[in-house]
């Protein structure tokens, strides 16, 4: 299972079960990025 998720990339996701903050009061368009791709990530990392 670990060599599936690290291979998607996820692996350290699973590991550090980091939590996604908020965004700022008025986000810059690559805030935005980030923060969406952390929490499509972090999503994936859980199913």
């Amino acid at each position: 299972m670990e060599a599936f998720v690290d291979a998607l990339d996820l692996w350290e996701t699973v590991e550090d079960d980091y939590d996604v903050s908020s965004l700022p009061e008025d986000p810059t368009v690559a805030q935005m990025k980030i923060h969406k791709e952390r929490k499509t990530k972090r999503a994936k990392a859980k199913t």
